[in-house]
């Protein structure tokens, strides 16, 4: 037996091209996204459990939840809900972000063709900082494979309808592994050392997840980086696609400086700088305006505007 209700987003969404982003890569496995449907494995206090969610075909800003473990409370279902409002970004206002760029050159047509496409957040702040040590330095299908041998090796797993899925690994799990367990999966030994020590840091509590998250942007980023193997690039994409702020731009980010480069400087070589300069333009918003012109980038859109100057 399975639980089910709907939950509700602030319109306008499109959970499909949002969700879509999931199936970039096809090692993926605990962001599962497939025929339609977004499968996840959340801890609900040290329990896991499956959800799958769909859109309804009356094309109302919602999703249809399911969570296939009956035995899951009223109470855990409150934070099935919480966790999946945080992983869409539902409860950011997005038509606020697009009247600010309606008159934007650059912004404007983006957000016509991607209407309704949300960031995604990781719901957990750990599993978004192991993946930013995962992710340094290296292509990231490369990465990707590495997080699925990592999540094999030490997440939870359940089986449903015949498939297996997977919890992304607890900090419980991690801080008991050895390095040579990851360097077996083909991490470095410099990066599986940074991940057990922040695991340990959290385990112990001298690293303090929840009263790190309620702090301003910049303090964040100063507590973050006095962590072994974090550097402000982490801190930044930690609190965009960890905490959801909406407003920071990781402009070290490869990835973010080739989309700044085709589609605002016309093809020409960007410091992070220049990233912040241009990226000026779009306070409040500049997590959203730097996530559409990555989606832009991954869809190799030729360039819409003629860079100024």
């Amino acid at each position: 037996m399975q639980r089910q209700f709907y939950l509700r987003s602030s319109p306008p969404f499109d959970f499909d091209l949002t969700a879509s982003l999931f199936a970039r890569f096809p090692s993926e496995i605990v962001d599962v996204y497939r025929d339609g449907v977004y499968y996840r494995v959340l801890d609900l206090d040290g329990k896991p459990a499956l959800t799958h969610s769909r859109a309804e075909p009356d094309g109302l800003p919602r999703l249809n939840v399911c969570v296939a473990d009956g035995s899951v409370a009223d109470g855990d279902l409150s934070l099935v809900e919480a966790r999946l409002r945080c992983i869409f970004d539902l409860d950011f206002p997005l038509d606020d972000f697009y009247a600010a760029v309606k008159g934007d050159p650059l912004l404007a047509p983006l957000a016509a063709r991607y209407n309704g496409l949300r960031t995604l957040v990781r719901p957990y702040l750990f599993e978004m900082l192991v993946m930013s040590i995962t992710t340094q330095q290296i292509n990231l299908t490369f990465a990707y494979n590495l997080k699925a041998r990592l999540v094999r090796a030490f997440g939870q797993a359940l089986e449903h309808d015949g498939q297996e899925f997977y919890a992304f690994p607890s900090a419980e799990a991690l801080a008991g592994a050895a390095i040579g367990d990851l360097r077996q999966m083909q991490y470095s030994e410099r990066k599986a050392d940074y991940i057990i020590g922040l695991a340990r840091k959290v385990v112990s509590g001298e690293l303090d997840l929840e009263g790190l998250a309620r702090l301003p942007d910049e303090e964040f980023i100063q507590e973050l980086t006095r962590v072994r193997g974090l550097g402000r690039w982490s801190a930044e994409w930690a609190l965009s696609r960890g905490l959801g702020r909406p407003d920071v731009v990781a402009a070290d980010d490869i990835g973010v400086q080739r989309a700044f480069s085709r589609y605002c400087f016309g093809g020409r070589p960007v410091t992070a700088a220049q990233v912040r300069e241009q990226a000026e333009r779009w306070r409040p918003y500049r997590s959203y305006a730097v996530h559409y012109l990555l989606m832009a980038l991954y869809h190799r859109l030729d360039p819409w505007h003629t860079p100024e100057g």
